[in-house]
């Protein structure tokens, strides 16, 4: 992988791979006959060869070609099931989701297409392009919850296929690897947890890979590729803002070392990215000269940062914080051994350039996002179609399918051994801030269930490569539907959203005023279908607002202010949600004792 080989050292290794094979086991029938068609095919494109054409070997073709469609009607399936599963048992979660579907209901309140809104106030840190998806799509199936909810997941399917592609943009040959990379994507717990997510980060991953591709083909100096090149680049940063160069920009300054045939000359390659970068410049510029009014936010808009941390997660760890969250983002494959087995056995051998755009792709974004002020998990999305390729790689490549199958570490038992001994003593340990706190609320009886399941690993018949990628792909799915159904009913039983939506929605049609006393960040606008504002104080600003609107109505929270008649009074409305609950007074008794 890092040189060439030496040839001691490649005859020390062949010898090793020959005594390997006499204890492999016997091949399948579909590799087999996928090693036939291979062999068929090239003894027909030699020159001045004998081609042979029978009846067998186009029927053989078209099982190898059935078993690439079953592959793909497979993780298109499981990828449905967690979209579904999520669309049915769980609602909008504030205040992140919340918040991105409100300033696309404001958008279209307002018929401003140009300028994202919420609360009546400009967002212009807020990129547009993934609220004009929203925004189609609402003119043509009109307003709904459930458009905005299935956009992510479209786009993941979207992405899965762009990363098959790119795939065999590499390595054509490699069938396996280029029919499994989808689900080695959707095998992964976080890929599957953002597919049901509704914010913009399945749309920005889609957009990543389809640049990509435009990459490769324009390092392939194929006519006009730098002008939808620029296009894509332009259309990601109206998606993701100037981070978007983050997850292009150093595979496209690295293309003169990754691409084959000494195509592009790095004296030509400069040229090729500035008409790129020129190309790109137009739509983000256009949008830019029509939304913002003055040069000063103007300024503010191009230099500021356009990454909206999570609720979800922490969002401000240190510098090393991405080394300490990689591990988990990849679960399960950054725990199976037998990929780095096979990367360590790849040190001696020629560099494969797939797996060095995969490097050049992945190591330096992860680089340059921890340079950020927000480190969160979701930002990594954008490369985990990197990581699933190299996986792929050294997984499924022909020429070490094998090579280790049959060891101890070729399956997920240690793994899971390990990681059901630590979930078991956990709960046992002092707390450690850095982790979740629901690790803490696990009963060890889980840790001890997972590490059941490692035991019991131990103990199956050997099975194929591919058949342990499915069952960790299927056994992802199946987690991530169950987290669903539990999820959702927590979520329903903790956060009484709708009718508190329904609630504000119903003061507003009767016009009376609604103030909120503490934070508010949209999470009424789109489920109540509101048309106005609704006025955000803090505890200085209620005498004056209540003396302005003595009929109006103050929203407040359990743990923040409360009206000063609270305690001889009761709210005219309380809902809980989340920890705390929100209760609903009338202005007349706000001040009164």
């Amino acid at each position: 992988m890092f040189g060439k080989k030496q040839p001691a050292a490649r005859s020390r290794k062949s010898g090793s791979r020959h005594h390997k094979k006499k204890h492999r086991k016997k091949p399948s029938v579909d590799d087999t006959l996928d090693d036939f068609v291979v062999e068929e095919i090239e003894i027909g494109d030699v020159g001045g060869g004998v081609a042979i054409e029978s009846d067998t070997v186009r029927t053989r073709a078209k099982r190898v070609s059935r078993a690439g469609i079953r592959t793909m009607v497979f993780w298109i399936g499981l990828t449905l099931l967690i979209a579904a599963a999520a669309m049915a048992t769980r609602g909008l979660w504030p205040p992140d989701e919340t918040r991105f579907v409100s300033m696309a209901w404001e958008m279209w309140v307002r018929q401003d297409w140009m300028r994202p809104v919420l609360n009546g106030e400009v967002q212009t840190t807020q990129a547009p392009l993934v609220l004009w998806a929203v925004l189609a799509g609402w003119k043509i199936l009109g307003v709904n919850d459930w458009w905005p909810r299935a956009l992510p997941a479209l786009c993941g399917l979207a992405a899965m296929v762009a990363t098959q592609r790119l795939a065999r943009r590499f390595w054509p040959e490699e069938t396996n690897v280029i029919r499994y990379v989808p689900l080695i994507l959707i095998g992964s717990g976080m890929w599957a947890f953002s597919l049901t997510l509704t914010l913009p980060y399945m749309p920005v991953v889609l957009l990543v890979v389809l640049t990509m591709l435009a990459l490769e083909a324009m390092a392939a100096a194929r006519p006009l590729a730098w002008t939808y090149t620029g296009l894509l680049i332009g259309a990601g940063v109206l998606a993701a803002g100037p981070e978007f160069l983050i997850y292009v920009g150093p595979a496209a300054l690295t293309a003169p070392f990754w691409c084959s045939d000494g195509q592009p000359k790095k004296w030509r390659w400069t040229p090729q990215l500035l008409k790129t970068l020129v190309v790109a410049a137009i739509p983000v510029g256009f949008w830019l000269y029509t939304t913002v009014p003055s040069r000063e936010a103007l300024f503010a808009l191009a230099s500021g940062s356009w990454v909206q941390p999570l609720s979800l997660f922490y969002a401000h760890g240190a510098w090393w914080w991405y080394l300490f969250l990689i591990p988990f983002v990849f679960l399960p494959w950054s725990v199976w051994p037998l990929p780095w087995l096979r990367l360590w056995d790849s040190r001696t051998e020629p560099t494969d350039r797939g797996l060095l755009f995969t490097v050049m792709w992945g190591l330096p974004s992860i680089i340059l996002l921890s340079v950020l002020s927000v480190r969160q998990p979701q930002l990594l999305l954008p490369i985990f179609p990197a990581y699933a390729m190299a996986i792929a790689w050294l997984l499924l490549r022909e020429e070490h399918a094998q090579d280790g199958e049959e060891g101890l570490f070729a399956g997920m038992a240690v793994p899971a051994l390990l990681i059901g001994g630590v979930l078991a003593v956990l709960p046992g340990l002092p707390r450690i801030e850095l982790l979740p706190a629901f690790l803490w609320d696990l009963s060890p009886l889980v840790g001890v269930g997972v590490a059941a399941v490692g035991i019991g690993l131990t103990f199956l018949p050997g099975v194929r490569l591919r058949e342990r990628i499915s069952t960790i792909a299927v056994t992802v799915m199946f987690a991530a539907v169950v987290g669903s159904f539990v999820f959702g009913y927590e979520f329903r039983n903790r956060y009484q959203l709708n009718v508190l939506a329904d609630t504000v929605s119903r003061i507003e049609a009767k016009h009376f005023p609604l103030a909120v006393v503490g934070p508010y960040e949209g999470e009424f606008q789109f489920l109540g279908r509101l048309y106005r504002p609704i006025a955000v104080l803090d505890k200085e600003g209620v005498p004056d607002w209540v003396a302005g609107h003595p009929d109006g109505v103050l929203l407040t929270y359990s743990d923040g202010w409360q009206p000063l008649g609270a305690a001889a009074n009761k709210p005219l409305y309380e809902a809980r949600l989340g920890a705390h609950s929100v209760r609903l007074w009338s202005a007349d008794i706000a001040l009164s004792r």
